[in-house]
């Protein structure tokens, strides 16, 4: 998987793959964050905290700074609802009104176009813009109108039934060095004379996502000094920035431009990812690898404070557990491909729902029993790691063994296989187990899912049933937690996003494939419930 792949995959898929842009994104957990942000707690899957991805901010940061921040959106909804803990989705789903289509029909059937912008399309997120915990439909470039996408972009806000029929302005920083360059929420392959990199990111931990520029492109200063941060004003992003203070460049400059380096480590280069791992709801600079220094990355990381107005000159070290079989092997988050003789797999996810994140040990690739009947948790200390893990039980291998060492199987499902997802699906801050297939069981992946519940020390050892929406148009459709790629007969795409901003995660049909109206004119959503739950 190169490079590029990788990040178009994170884009669309925060749960699955590692990805750099923290959070926000509320607006995908999948979509992850929508609602935690993907928010309030871990997102699941591949991801890390945020929900979601090697980067993200712990389950609190985009919620605000202590997560119990009240904040009051333009509809008077504020994010101090009780959190609710359901056990299924409705069985009859809720239409949820879309915009007129901009530029065209059937437009509203992925969260986002991300690659292509031609006549008759625009792009848009599913993005909780406001921080009133609502996520609202964010159109960030009309493809053939020079002012949404430059100038403007269009937020249709959440209702709490629907998005609004018209949009209201959201402000943009003056274009830094062109035109219509506002259009993607970042740029991350490419800078170059009239280009800059920036991130959707409430960096400050108000709750409030910012317009954060990483890199001018042409400007020294800003990617290895500073960063500029335009502040979410509540109806736009502030005209002028404000300079957010770097750690001095470690071994050159102009590195601090990506938010991460997954996939190289040489002379001049280093490791990092911006992650709330002290869990105060603003997210820190961490360096995982300094590529030429033994002990970062193998011993340590190394922690720039978030200062409220830029990152501490001087870090602090955060202690990593004994690296298990050999060294130098804490550098990057975690190894999702391969697992073999000196290596393991592990995750920064946040598993006990105490709003820090912890280092979780899911596969020891030579040992049999972690990864498959436990996960080895090192908690979140507040200056680091524990030394020693506790054992995370996990349910009894559904068809085989060893098959709990990654966190889902996407692509993948025959003889003796499942799929499944670390999710907050209650909504009650603490991830669950959810087998979302048994590959050999019709009845899972058709008509249930199987949640096995996170007791704060281990998953249940027997799960839960938790119904799902009669298929829409087929069988054995819901196994994945989304289809983005293909759309014909018998199928539809769906997501899982917290569209009513209650905490936790509803099941979002998208597009019914072969029904005009869904996808167009509306989405049907299936609330999740608690009244069913005994």
């Amino acid at each position: 998987m190169n490079i590029r792949t990788s990040l178009a995959l994170c884009c669309l898929f925060p749960a699955m793959i590692a990805c750099a842009p923290a959070g926000d994104e509320g607006g995908d957990d999948e979509v992850g964050e929508s609602g935690d942000s993907d928010g309030g707690t871990t997102g699941g899957g591949e991801a890390g905290t945020t929900d979601g991805g090697e980067a993200g901010t712990t389950g609190e940061g985009e919620d605000g700074t202590t997560g119990e921040e009240e904040t009051t959106g333009e509809e008077g909804t504020t994010g101090e609802e009780e959190p609710v803990e359901a056990c299924s989705f409705e069985t009859t789903p809720t239409s949820w009104p879309l915009p007129t289509p901009i530029a065209g029909d059937d437009l509203h059937t992925l969260l986002a176009d991300y690659w292509g912008c031609g006549e008759g399309q625009y792009r848009y997120q599913l993005l909780d813009l406001t921080g009133d915990g609502a996520t609202d439909f964010l159109v960030t470039d009309n493809c053939d109108s020079a002012g949404v996408g430059t100038d403007t972009w269009h937020v249709y806000a959440n209702t709490g039934s629907g998005f609004a029929s018209q949009p209201a302005n959201w402000s943009l920083p003056t274009p830094i060095a062109g035109d219509d360059l506002h259009t993607l929420l970042a740029d991350y392959w490419g800078c170059g004379e009239g280009q800059y990199r920036y991130q959707l990111l409430d960096l400050t931990g108000d709750g409030a996502t910012d317009f954060v520029v990483t890199d001018n492109c042409d400007a020294a200063g800003v990617g290895t000094d500073t960063w500029h941060v335009y502040a979410n004003t509540g109806s736009g992003f502030a005209a002028q920035p404000t300079s957010w203070s770097l750690p001095t460049p470690i071994p050159g400059d102009d590195l601090h431009t990506l938010l991460a380096d997954y996939w190289g480590c040489g002379e001049g280069q280093y490791r990092y990812q911006l992650l709330d791992l002290t869990g105060d709801g603003a997210p820190d600079f961490v360096v995982t690898d300094n590529c030429d220094a033994a002990g970062v990355g193998t011993d340590s990381w190394q922690v720039y404070a978030n200062t409220g107005s830029g990152f501490a000159a001087q870090p602090t070290s955060w202690s990593l557990p004994t690296p298990i079989p050999g060294d130098d092997l804490h550098t990057l988050l975690a190894d999702y491909w391969g697992c073999g003789e000196g290596q393991y797999r592990y995750q920064i996810l946040d598993l006990t729902g105490d709003g820090a994140p912890d280092f979780v040990v899911t596969d020891n690739c030579d040992t049999a029993g972690v990864g498959t009947d436990t996960w080895h948790v090192y908690a979140n200390t507040g200056s680091g790691f524990a030394a020693q893990p506790t054992s995370w039980s996990l349910p009894t291998p559904i068809p085989g063994d060893d098959l709990h060492t990654l966190l889902a199987d996407y692509w993948g499902c025959g003889e003796g296989q499942y799929r499944y997802q670390v999710l907050d699906l209650t909504g009650d801050g603490a991830p669950d187990f959810v087998v979302t297939d048994n590959c050999d069981t019709a009845g899972v992946g058709t008509d249930t899912w199987h949640v096995y519940a996170n007791t704060g020390s281990g998953f249940a050892a027997q799960p839960t049933t938790w119904t799902l929406p009669a298929p829409i148009a087929g069988d054995d459709l819901h196994t994945l937690l989304a289809d983005y790629w293909g759309c014909g007969e018998g199928q539809y795409r769906y997501q899982l996003v917290d569209l009513t901003g209650d905490g936790a995660q509803d099941f979002l049909v998208s597009d019914f494939c072969d029904t005009a109206e869904v996808g167009t004119d509306r989405w049907e959503l299936y609330v999740a419930t608690e009244d069913a739950c005994g």
